[in-house]
């Protein structure tokens, strides 16, 4: 899932930093989460969610599974205000497997980036089907 809208919006003025958090699975074989995982990621999402919510440090624009990796990518105009929010909104959860990658992107060009790949396979799935 990625919010096209958000590319475009006001939300982005003063978001700055991309937040990219990652989460490592064994997963299936079709590269999906298992049961398991997937409660717990979603376990950890709604936590984040409502810390964020709560805080108004920043704002989720993509989550993304498969291939064994979870990610999802938020945008805040101080990373390290986001992390501190982050962990206060997971305190009493087990600890969870991630990996926290940020980065300056003023100009959002990690949603743009997804949206067109998204584009992108869209275009393809619409050529392929013309074909077939």
């Amino acid at each position: 899932m990625a919010d096209a809208a958000l590319a475009e919006t006001a939300a982005r003025h003063g978001h700055h930093q991309l937040i990219v958090v990652g989460w490592p699975y064994d997963g299936t074989d079709t590269g999906l989460p298992t049961a398991d995982d997937t409660a717990s990621m979603q376990a950890f999402e709604d936590a984040v969610e409502a810390g964020l919510a709560r805080s108004g440090i920043g704002v989720q624009v993509a989550s993304l599974s498969g291939a064994g990796h979870k990610e999802w990518r938020y945008y805040a105009p101080d990373a390290d205000a986001f992390v501190a929010a982050l962990n206060a909104s997971l305190d009493g959860h087990p600890t969870y497997p991630l990996e926290i990658e940020m980065f300056d992107d003023a100009e959002w060009q990690g949603l743009q980036q997804l949206l067109d790949g998204l584009e992108e396979d869209d275009e393809e799935e619409e050529e392929g089907g013309e074909e077939a």
